[in-house]
């Protein structure tokens, strides 16, 4: 059948006579060149061979592991007992700053070249056996397909698990390809201790030696993921139950073990973006790859299965796109990329090297229906969320993304999820989650409420960078220092300006210096100072919230009216007419709402029946929403500026 074993290859050895060199080893195949040659045996070094290249007098030698280099100098590293066929890595300790991806391969110096298998036949389908159901994996029979799944929540040291259990999709999704066809002995699930350093690099390896030209490849590890700060991609690592494995250490094996033609790889950790990089720098004429991510190279993150939800979803035929009908493997990439962006601020990197986006992932998908609230996207009193069923009496069930839940809403309470606009090359300030200040940085690129943004070097990050980030990590220039106002209380004395002052449970927390009272979120945003509340409000929002009377330890001089606050300063962002976003602050009332003018410009924000921007008679859009902030904004209808455009812009407070 064209198919060779090896001990058939051997016995064809024997009978033409021919005997391996032992004594000479070939290396090949170095991403650093000198390192490449013939090293003849030079001895023994700790109980086992050393070898010499006598034209560089590089060495090869075991001390705890195989070792390609000089002394206290080393370029690659194998710790296999054998080094002819073992995994060659690049060198992490005491390594030559010369050395570089791929490792190589080393081979006896054989005095023929080893024949090759023909008459192995494609093992790809045709399009219309797909179309008619026939069982496959991105267009290749299950029998033909290599299906390697790693996922980590516990971790050798570790008290308890890092993540939850429930809810895990490692094992769900080893289970559909079993379901599909998949052999049971070409599909290796490997979870929390089952998945040790040695344990899994030795079943990935065996699994790969499985495999006959022209097969296909699927790999998933979800786990830790690491990236020293300012690192290259190669430098990307992520754990496994008792250490850590770098993405090189998978390409090595694959690249050294695995004789099919196409692999399919996912990584999901902080950090995963580096992967398809990675990836796509080992493919070849030999290997062609398509890579993809969780997150993007720079971005910490773990979405409680969310990304391997994405890849099941995607092989069962249950992802959504705004047909319906088969979804290509590009297609499967823009889904995943638009639900990690959503759930996890995450912006998956995809590398497709050869592998071809065209190939159908599944002949089904489920389209989108524009007029069903199911699968929308919302903001609620527990923050972003997706709607995924109806449950009758004005009541929907929403996933949430963080922190991660379900809850069920009144319909009404709910409104789409928007997020403030900015255009690529804009300038901005930006504060990621854990900094303490906001910097200068730059939007170079935009996916949906996710913004590239470029940065310099600064106290709290000690590189240059590059990172996707949500729209609430950035604002304008000048928009800082907000406070708010409020006014109209019966209780005069609580009216005044509230400057920000610290924090509390996660949220800012405000104080009129002229008073003493406070502004603050325990459960509901308080007015007032400890124990002793006047007015309190139990929307989400800070501004333009519904304040009432404080009931619980209520001072007993509070008195109706409740209320309103305001900020002072907002930011329009968004407009399809640029002279109208800027930084608006606080310039009197009308109508006894807030009014705003934008120093730059002379633009003013006002309420007359309805939230105007523009100037008097001269209005670029409305808002019909009792608060300005956070409302659906339109083009103006009325006593328009004729070079208003679309799109409207979003109206908020950045503090």
């Amino acid at each position: 059948d064209g198919k060779l074993s090896i001990d058939e290859f051997i016995d064809w050895c024997l009978s033409a006579g021919l005997e391996e060199d032992t004594k000479t080893v070939v290396v090949c195949g170095a991403g650093c060149e000198e390192i490449n040659g013939k090293y003849d045996s030079a001895g023994e070094w700790d109980g086992k061979p050393m070898y010499i290249c006598a034209d560089t007098g590089m060495q090869l030698w075991w001390n705890t592991e195989w070792r390609i280099g000089r002394t206290n100098d080393y370029y690659y590293t194998c710790q296999d007992e054998v080094a002819i066929g073992g995994v060659w890595g690049v060198a992490r300790w005491q390594a030559n700053g010369a050395t570089c991806p791929p490792a190589p391969t080393l081979q006896w110096n054989l005095p023929f070249e080893v024949p090759v298998v023909t008459g192995v036949e494609s093992p790809r389908i045709a399009a219309e056996d797909i179309e008619a159901g026939s069982p496959h994996v991105l267009g290749w029979s299950v029998n033909c397909v290599h299906v390697f799944i790693a996922g980590f929540i516990r971790f050798q040291g570790d008290a308890e698990a890092t993540w939850s259990d429930e809810n895990r999709f490692d094992r769900r999704l080893a289970e559909h390809f079993v379901e599909l066809g998949v052999p049971s002995s070409q599909v290796v699930l490997l979870m929390d201790d089952e998945g040790t350093v040695s344990g899994a690099q030795s079943a990935l390896r065996q699994l790969c030696c499985a495999a006959y030209p022209g097969d296909l490849l699927l790999v998933y590890w979800g786990s830790h993921g690491f990236l020293p700060c300012g690192a290259e991609s190669q430098m990307w690592s992520t754990s496994a139950f008792d250490g850590s494995v770098s993405g090189t250490d998978l390409m090595d094996i694959i690249r050294a073990c695995f004789k099919g033609s196409h692999l399919f790889i996912a990584a999901d950790s902080c950090f995963s973006g580096c992967l398809p990089e990675v990836a796509e720098s080992y493919a070849g004429d030999e290997l062609k790859v398509f890579a993809i991510s969780s997150t993007a190279r720079g971005q910490t993150a773990w979405s409680s299965w969310r990304f391997c939800r994405c890849l099941l979803r995607g092989f069962k035929g249950e992802a959504t796109s705004d047909g319906g009908g088969a979804m290509s493997l590009g297609d499967f990439a823009r889904y995943a990329r638009s639900e990690m962006a959503f759930y996890a601020h995450g912006y998956p990197e995809c590398a497709d090297a050869g592998f071809d986006t065209s190939r159908i992932i599944s002949a089904d998908s489920v389209a989108k229906d524009p007029d069903s609230p199911i699968g929308k996207r919302i903001s609620g009193k527990n923050g972003r969320g997706i709607i995924t069923n109806i449950s009758g009496d004005g009541e929907v069930s929403v996933e949430f993304c963080e922190p991660e839940g379900q809850d069920l809403l009144d319909v009404a309470s709910t409104k789409p999820f928007t997020w403030r606009k900015f255009d690529r090359f804009q300038a901005v300030e930006f504060k990621w989650w854990k900094w303490t200040n906001w910097y200068d940085a730059t939007v170079t690129d935009t996916f949906e409420h996710l913004y590239l943004i470029s940065f310099d070097a600064h106290d709290e990050h000690p590189a240059a960078g590059t990172i996707w980030a949500p729209a609430e990590c950035i604002r304008l220039p000048g928009e800082g220092g907000a406070g708010v106002k409020i006014s109209g209380a019966g209780c005069d004395c609580i009216n005044g300006v509230y400057q920000i002052d610290g924090e509390y449970s996660g949220r800012p927390v405000f104080t009129c210096s002229a008073s003493g009272f406070q502004l603050w979120h325990n459960g509901q945003w308080r007015i007032g100072k400890t124990n002793d509340y006047y007015y309190v409000c139990n929307e989400d929002d800070i501004v333009g919230g519904m304040y009432e009377l404080a009931s619980f330890q209520a001072n007993p001089a509070t008195a109706e009216p409740a209320p309103e606050v305001w900020p002072t300063k907002v930011a329009v962002t968004g407009a399809g007419c640029d002279s109208v976003n800027g930084v608006y602050e606080l310039d009197g009332e009308w109508s006894s709402k807030p009014m705003y003018t934008c120093k730059a410009s002379g633009f003013i924000i006002w309420y007359n029946h309805e939230w105007r921007i523009g100037k008097t008679n001269d209005y670029y859009y409305m808002c019909k929403e009792r608060s300005a902030l956070g409302g659906s904004w339109e083009v103006a209808t009325f006593q328009a500026n004729p070079e208003t455009t679309a799109p409207a812009p979003s109206v908020l407070m950045t503090l």
